[in-house]
């Protein structure tokens, strides 16, 4: 074989490589909440079968002591939130983000705090820290696969999966409760959200036994349903640059185009789900990016299906591998989000310096 044919046949090689491995649009599975939604079973006799289990002590200090008091006495200590959104259920989020090392979403029904979630590193989440490894977290906190409270002469027992103890501990306080949010890669606490046992019963979060009254799960009407949408947008939105700093990766900037298509394709995934026998092809990316005549050099994309809000979504991207790897990649600088009610999607770019500014 003389030394042209040698050549063209490196080339061809080479080439058949880069088609092969090289993926300028990845486009990732879709992500489902494993559980859906919560089952809510009603049980006789629960309360004489439901054991003693061991009910924290509430902290004394950090942002759970507020969990329960009137807005105001937050603002005191905190000042005026960026923004107030509308939420999923019938509450409002007061978002606080005067930089990413103190991202606060406080949960507000009625003017009293029902919930704080709070994944800043410098937040107060007494006796925990954004940051803190879990294998710290175990050696003071017992992670039990079930859990019993008592409401309005009501018995609840809340019943966790293997997958919930390890990336979304769930720990009883008096009053109060706390989901711990793990990643299980770092192994370590993403963020906590403080919660009251109304508001958790009615996030349907955990398989659920009960005795008595099940606490209803409200929506938000159609009406509202859109500003729903763009809220939980700028949340998850907020929410992926904060993990991207927090594992030293530049923040993104919005690319509108980018978040439309986000958004079609997430109401496209709600009617995936709704048409079930009827055949129904899901838009792609790539054909879209091509559409919209988007420039970039690489794209990615993520989708979730069945999350509760964009706390619970981001949760579950950051615990999968190739999901993970797609909010974390260094060289992509722009994303557009799309929601539509619990369908989340997140559109990844990276453009060329020349053509971004």
């Amino acid at each position: 074989m003389n030394n042209l044919a040698k050549l063209f046949i490196a080339a061809v090689i080479v080439v058949f490589a880069f088609v092969l491995f090289d993926q300028p649009v990845q486009e990732n599975e879709l992500l489902t909440e494993e559980r859906q939604t919560g089952q809510v079973l009603p049980q006789e006799n629960l309360t004489d079968s439901t054991p003693d289990y061991n009910v924290f002590s509430r902290p004394k200090e950090g942002v759970s002591t507020f969990v329960g008091k009137p807005i105001e006495e937050w603002r005191k200590a905190y000042g005026d939130p960026l923004r107030i959104e509308p939420s999923l259920y019938n509450y409002e989020w007061h978002i606080y983000k005067h930089d990413v090392i103190s991202y606060q979403m406080v949960g507000v029904e009625d003017g009293i705090i029902n919930q704080v979630y709070a994944a800043g590193e410098d937040a107060q989440v007494n006796p925990y820290k954004v940051g803190q490894s879990l294998e710290e977290i175990y050696r003071f906190t017992l992670v039990l696969p079930e859990i019993g409270l008592e409401l309005n002469d009501s018995t609840y027992v809340l019943s966790l999966s293997p997958s919930d103890t390890q990336r979304r501990i769930l720990v009883q306080y008096e009053g109060l409760f706390a989901q711990l949010y793990i990643d299980t890669f770092d192994n370590q606490l993403e963020g906590v959200r403080f919660i009251t046992p109304e508001v958790l019963l009615m996030h349907r979060a955990y398989d659920t036994y009960y005795e008595g009254e099940m606490v209803e799960t409200t929506y938000p009407t159609s009406a509202i349903q859109n500003a729903v949408d763009r809220a939980a947008e700028r949340e998850l939105f907020d929410l992926t640059n904060l993990y991207r700093m927090r594992h030293g990766v530049e923040a993104l900037n919005t690319y509108p185009a980018l978040a439309q298509i986000a958004r079609e394709y997430s109401q496209e995934l709600a009617k995936s789900e709704t048409v079930m026998q009827e055949e129904f092809e899901l838009s792609k990316y790539e054909d879209k990016l091509e559409e919209f005549e988007i420039p970039f050099k690489r794209a990615g994309g993520n989708s979730a299906a069945l999350y509760r809000d964009p706390i619970e979504a981001i949760n579950g991207w950051i615990n999968s591998k190739v999901h993970r790897e797609t909010i974390l990649e260094p060289t992509y600088t722009h994303l557009g989000v799309g929601v539509f009610s619990e369908y989340y999607t997140q559109n990844f770019i990276e453009i060329a310096q020349e053509e971004s500014e």
